[in-house]
């Protein structure tokens, strides 16, 4: 298994045990499975949503702060003869 299928397996289960505790403290606080239901839905819709515009925005923030990289011309190579 490679690191970038590790790291996508790792998202999805934190994401499954996020939405799970999301739901159990719903149910717990409303005593409604459907309330329960409905809270999750909306909060996970919300958080994709979020998380989107959060990494749009630490893009941006890290194009602002970087510093600019040296042209990308060729290197010159020694040739043997």
């Amino acid at each position: 298994m490679t690191n970038k299928q590790k790291s996508l397996l790792k998202s999805i289960s934190y994401r499954i045990i996020s939405i799970l505790l999301t739901f159990v403290i719903s149910y717990l606080i409303t005593g409604s499975l459907t309330a329960a239901s409905a809270i999750v839905s909306i909060d996970s819709i919300l958080k994709v949503i979020v998380y989107y515009y959060h990494e749009r925005l630490w893009s941006n923030i890290y194009r602002k702060f970087r510093k600019p990289t040296e042209s990308k011309k060729p290197m010159m190579t020694a040739h043997k003869q």
